[in-house]
Formats: C-alpha cells, sequence, structure tokens
C-alpha cells in the first residue's frame, strides 16, 4: 500500500495537497492525483521496464544457482547490454552476467537477459531505483535504498525540486516500486509541507519496521527526532531512504543541481536531464557544469 502523509495536517489538507495518493491493490498501482513531473517520467517508461526485467532475471539467475542476490548502487542502460554497480565486490555472478576484474561490475546483452528464464512471481528487490539522467556512457538510474543514511538534493532551488518532483512520479509508477510504502512532505509543486517531530517520529517508526520505502522532504528539523530518524537508517537492513530537497552537509550521499540540467555528485557519474523535460539522449562529449566533476 503506498501512502502519502504529513503527520499532524489534516486529512483534508493532506488529500488536497499531496504530490501523490496511490493505492497498491492486488499488485497494480493506482494513481489518484498526478505528481509535478508525472508526463515527462513517463515517456522514459520504456528503458525502465528492460531494467526491471533484467533486474528480475537477475534476481531468478541468483537463487537457481544459488547466489546471494547482490546489492545494486547504480545500473547503466546502454544500447545493446546492462550494466549493475554493485555494493560489494562479487566475483562469480550467474549467467549470462559477465564481472568486471574486482567483481563490482556486472555486465549482460539485452537480448541474452531477454531470454533468460523468469517466473512470473519473481519480484525486483531494489524499490529505491530512480533515474539519475544521462551521462556519457548511457542511461543511468541509482538504488536509493543502497545510501543507509539520508540523501540530500542542494543546488539551483527549481532545478533541485524538479528533481524531487520526477524522483517522486517515478517512485509512484515503476514497476519495481509495487509494494512499498512512501511519505512526500512535498506538494503536486513540489513545494515543503510542515514535518513536525511527530511526522519524523511516524517516519521513523515506518524506517525501522523492516518494509521498504522511500520518503522526500523539503527539510528535516535539526533536533533529536531527526537524530533518532538517521540512526534507523543507518541500520544496515533498512530499507528505506529518505531524500530531502535541500543541503544537508552529514548527508550520506549528496547530489547538486544546476541550472543547466546537470546533476553532479562526488562517487556517481554526473548525468543531465533536460530542465524542460525528460532524460536527454547520451551524447558522450556533453560539456559538464562548472565545477562537477566529470
Amino acid at each position: 500500500m503506498i501512502i502519502t502523509l504529513a503527520a499532524g495536517i489534516a486529512l483534508a489538507a493532506v488529500a488536497a495537497s499531496l504530490a501523490v495518493a496511490a493505492l497498491h491493490q492486488r499488485r497494480r498501482l493506482r494513481l489518484l492525483t498526478a505528481p509535478a513531473g508525472l508526463h515527462e517520467v513517463l515517456r522514459d517508461i520504456h528503458a525502465s521496464w528492460i531494467v526491471d526485467h533484467a533486474l528480475r532475471t537477475l534476481v531468478e539467475a541468483c537463487r537457481l544457482e544459488p547466489r546471494r542476490v547482490p546489492g545494486i548502487v547504480m545500473v547503466v542502460l546502454h544500447e545493446t547490454r546492462l550494466a549493475v554497480h554493485l555494493s560489494a565486490p562479487e566475483t562469480r555472478p550467474p549467467k549470462p552476467w559477465h564481472t568486471s576484474s574486482d567483481g563490482l561490475v556486472w555486465t549482460a546483452d539485452i537480448v541474452a537477459l531477454q531470454a533468460a528464464p523468469l517466473t512470473p512471481t519473481t519480484l525486483n528487490p531494489y524499490t529505491g531505483l530512480v533515474t539519475l539522467g544521462a551521462s556519457g556512457t548511457g542511461r543511468v538510474f541509482i538504488d536509493l535504498g543502497q545510501a543507509h543514511g539520508l540523501v540530500s538534493i542542494d543546488g539551483d532551488p527549481n532545478s533541485r525540486r524538479l528533481i524531487a518532483a520526477r524522483w517522486i512520479a517515478e517512485t509512484a509508477t515503476r514497476p519495481w516500486s509495487t509494494g512499498a510504502a512512501y511519505l512526500v512532505g512535498l506538494d503536486a509543486n513540489a513545494q515543503p509541507l510542515e514535518m513536525p517531530d511527530s511526522a519524523v517520529d511516524h517516519l521513523t517508526d515506518s524506517v525501522a519496521s523492516g518494509a521498504p520505502g522511500l520518503a522526500f522532504v523539503e527539510r528535516l528539523p535539526n533536533d533529536a527526532a531527526t537524530a533518532r530518524l538517521v540512526r534507523a537508517l543507518e541500520d544496515r537492513g533498512c530499507r528505506w531512504p529518505v531524500v530531502v530537497a535541500s543541503a544537508v552537509p552529514d548527508a550520506r550521499w549528496r547530489f547538486t543541481a544546476h541550472a543547466n540540467g546537470w546533476v553532479s555528485s562526488d562517487f556517481l557519474p554526473d548525468a543531465r536531464w533536460d530542465p524542460a523535460g525528460s532524460v536527454l539522449p547520451v551524447v558522450a562529449e556533453s560539456p559538464a557544469p562548472a565545477g562537477a566533476t566529470p
């Protein structure tokens, strides 16, 4: 069941304001209110279905061989192949995957993945996947659930809220999001709703439950309630990322949104969104934003 809450705000106000209000029934997702950025996200849905199918076949292959299902930080969709960047090295991938020498990157041809065995009930466990953008190597997806701490987006105010709005739209529409819970502290225009301590405490309880989910907020109070939330996120069994659409100096993952459509960080490749719409096609020679690391 997907829930969007701003605890402490009257139910009527929540219904009118939240960006995502969706119900999960019989493994289907039904949108009640279209989030900001939804139309742009839907343009890129084909790539997401390719990635979802590939990751589900990966899970099935690991179980058949058997292998431990790896944690995945980043997925890069190339024209004819898929690369997954693991959170820990593993040099024995299942077929049809191939590994890099350090075991941190597995690759497979998309055609081989389409032909791989797949049970319809096999789920994609990477519920925190969102699109970072297009880099010089392909379409980049990241699993926010691997952060195990706060995720922050700073930089240009309009751009960071646009990124948050698109990520919210993705979590409400992507095939791997089924069965996860969501808390959105932003309204339909990605503007902040109040996040009192009671709302942060509710979020901490959800994070500590062990069930998957995602949360998006504009800011968090600098107090004991937020400290408890951070401790819950740092648990290695935590399956919730919490995205803050503003600067958080001690966030585990930090992204900077640039006004020209680029998104940069200190640990992932820079990627570019078209400020007016969907993800740009890959351009290997695209100039990086001033001050960003290619």
